[in-house]
């Protein structure tokens, strides 16, 4: 993240710049998954671990949310170069603060052979069907969103034709978009949480270590965050050549049909499971792994509590 900072900064060409984005999306792929799996080890408890997924979630909107008007008045009165030294410098504080705070050490047991344990798989995870039910609701409700940022501009510019701040109808549009918004993050905050639970209960090996459980984690927050990138790279893709065929409003309402009805089959899917009985041996494994380990990385897991 802070090679692609200091690559958009100074980057003056298209190949410089589609670097720079390539590598900040492999950066921001790999703090997604190894985050929310931490988040995941650390808190087995299904309450906490939802509350605290949730505000992991909502700090991400929140810099969404600052980002844009700060980014942009930067870009406008100090120079395109000002927000990404400045985020460089951010990146780098928190990378200092990381191995400050942090165990940075991995567990012997992730150097063995886990081919006999209950360990998940990617091929597993992506025939179960749960699995699959949830990370395709992430992928549509995320295209929605995707489908937008190339398509409303245009639309915007055809219909509207007056500069953005003195078109009156904007605000009518503000309110459709934070409802997306506000629905896609109450979708994430409730089913990134469900997937690991899940994992926990089919996949867990109860009578394994900690680091086969993080390895789940990996391998679940792994796939759904290919269906957030599928969902960004197919989603302006096609949305602009079906806004083409069938109009921005028809796009709209087929996509708004799309996520209205997959709401009922999620629903049904996840009212089935039972994800109670695997919380508290879950987290009987963290503490009880901290317990026998021999290096300081037990702090980690005692840290439960």
């Amino acid at each position: 993240m802070e090679a692609a900072a200091l690559v958009f900064a100074i980057g003056d060409n298209y190949i410089s710049l589609v670097f720079a984005r390539a590598v900040q999306g492999i950066g921001s792929a790999c703090i997604g998954v190894c985050g929310m799996s931490l988040v995941a080890q650390l808190y087995p408890e299904e309450e906490k671990r939802s509350k605290i997924m949730g505000i992991v979630l909502g700090s991400v909107a929140l810099g969404v949310l600052v980002g844009y008007p700060v980014g942009g008045c930067l870009y406008d009165f100090v120079g395109k170069a000002a927000p990404f030294y400045i985020v460089s410098i951010l990146i780098g504080v928190d990378l200092l603060l990381q191995c400050k705070f942090l165990e940075l050490i991995v567990p012997i047991e992730t150097l063995e052979d886990s081919s006999d344990n209950n360990t998940a798989t990617w091929w597993p995870l992506l025939t179960d069907l749960v699995v699959f039910v949830v990370v395709l609701a992430i992928c549509i409700s995320t295209s929605t969103m995707a489908i937008l940022e190339p398509c409303l501009p245009i639309w915007l510019l055809a219909n509207l034709n007056p500069k953005i701040p003195s078109a009156s109808s904007v605000w009518r549009l503000m309110l459709p978009h934070f409802g997306l918004g506000l629905g896609i993050g109450i979708l994430d905050a409730a089913l990134v949480p469900f997937l690991a639970t899940y994992v926990d209960q089919k996949y867990g090996d109860f009578d394994g270590s900690a680091s086969e459980t993080f390895s789940n984690y990996g391998a679940i927050y792994a796939i759904q965050q290919m269906a957030v990138s599928l969902a960004y790279s197919f989603g302006p893709l096609f949305g602009g050549e079906l806004a083409k065929v069938l109009g921005f409003p028809w796009l709209m309402r087929t996509m708004g049909s799309i996520n209205c009805l997959y709401g009922p089959l999620l629903l049904f899917i996840t009212s089935r499971i039972n994800l109670q009985g695997s919380l508290i041996k879950s987290k009987d494994v963290l503490l009880n792994t901290g317990e026998d380990a021999n290096h300081d990385y037990r702090r980690f897991y005692n840290s439960i509590d």
